[in-house]
């Protein structure tokens, strides 16, 4: 805690809620989110002693103490035993209304998750940020140069560049109206 009266601190994760609600923000330069991270479903959280499986059931208590969550991918789009995405379940849309933050974990590019993708780690991105249902608030990667690229990608989507277009003339018919 000394270091933080000196630091600058955004973010601060821990898989353990003791850590986070034993953290003394108010010595701190900057008030960081917190963000309490799941690991598999069956690992116990040694604070509550209850499964993060389980924990997931009751998110209205997470935000308690955090700003938001960092879940496993799979939490989020499963993977069935065949290899293909299951329907996503409703975690992001649950914890979105509670006002908590979601980023997902668990991308590599040298890792094929689902054959969904066709092992395009950019389309398994997109995946999780432009679909009609949800979109994560970011990414844990390893790779995050593949996740950039893919949120590159996103906003210059056609319908963004329509939307750019659009305002470009908006603009410019203000200025020679004038």
């Amino acid at each position: 805690m000394l270091v933080s009266q000196d630091l600058r601190f955004d973010y601060i994760s821990s898989p353990e809620i003791g850590f986070l609600k034993g953290l003394k923000l108010k010595t701190m330069k900057t008030k960081p989110k917190l963000i309490l991270r799941f690991l598999e479903k069956d690992a116990v959280e040694p604070t509550s002693n209850k499964a993060y499986g389980d924990l997931l059931k009751d998110l209205a208590s997470i935000k308690g103490f955090a700003s938001g969550i960092l879940v496993p991918k799979d939490y989020i789009w499963p993977v069935r035993n065949d290899g293909y995405l299951a329907p996503a379940t409703s975690i992001v849309a649950d914890a979105h209304g509670l006002g908590l933050e979601v980023y997902a974990s668990g991308f590599a590019n040298d890792m094929p998750g689902s054959y969904n993708y066709s092992y395009d780690p950019i389309a398994e991105y997109l995946q999780f940020i432009d679909n009609s249902k949800f979109s994560v608030d970011g990414f844990l990667t390893d790779f995050p140069s593949t996740a950039s690229e893919a949120i590159g990608s996103h906003f210059l989507s056609s319908s963004f560049h329509s939307f750019l277009f659009k305002m470009y003339h908006l603009y410019l018919n203000s200025i020679f109206q004038c």
